[in-house]
């Protein structure tokens, strides 16, 4: 996986919890479209609130899980 595009996740995560933009138990999702690909970053843990890098997965536009569990 791009380190930088988990990371670019899980910072988009803190901002959303942190700003109150959601309930107050972190439900929610972030995803971030790859660039030139069909294919996108997504946050795949309960909740947004101290989201683990590990809890980000890779998935095709199409929903096909491609990295991560």
């Amino acid at each position: 996986m791009d380190t930088d595009l988990v990371s670019q996740v899980v910072d988009i995560a803190q901002r959303v919890v942190a700003s109150g933009a959601i309930s107050a138990n972190g439900h929610g999702n972030v995803s971030v479209r790859v660039p030139g690909a069909e294919e996108m970053y997504f946050t795949a843990a309960p909740s947004l609130r101290n989201h683990p890098a590990s809890a980000v997965v890779r998935v095709g536009l199409d929903g096909t899980l491609l990295e991560g569990e």
